[in-house]
């Protein structure tokens, strides 16, 4: 049976996988991806990394590497960090990205789209 694995820092897990990348998710966004994983009746084995502020950026970093996709929280305080994301072409967002919506149009409005995401970009089905 395949599994999906929630890993935060500092840890990290060394599975064959599909790895997704979760970037500072305020709560109702957490519940989008949590809602869509459960929405699938089998997976493929899956490592979701979970980085919320505060946490160390060096980890962060070094599992986006590793990462298929990218969710990140358009909203977080730190624009820096969402300016580095908004630039990767594996990455999407929740909430308001404003002016760089321009370089990264890929927003995820709800479960449905979220769904949608990761059954052709991560799942391939």
């Amino acid at each position: 049976m395949n599994k999906v694995y929630l890993v935060t820092a500092p840890d990290d897990v060394t599975y064959d996988s599909i790895k997704i990348i979760c970037v500072g998710l305020d709560e109702n966004q957490r519940e989008i991806v949590s809602q869509t994983l459960q929405r699938f009746e089998t997976v493929p084995t899956t490592v979701l990394y979970v980085w919320n502020n505060g946490e160390s950026q060096e980890w962060l970093l070094e599992k986006k590497q590793k990462c298929d996709l990218i969710i990140f929280n358009a909203n977080n305080e730190d624009k820096a960090l969402v300016g580095y994301f908004a630039a990767h072409d594996k990455a999407y967002y929740m909430g308001e990205l404003g002016t760089l919506s321009y370089v990264n149009n890929r927003v995820i409005h709800d479960t449905d789209e979220c769904h949608q995401l990761i059954k052709e970009k991560v799942y391939n089905t």
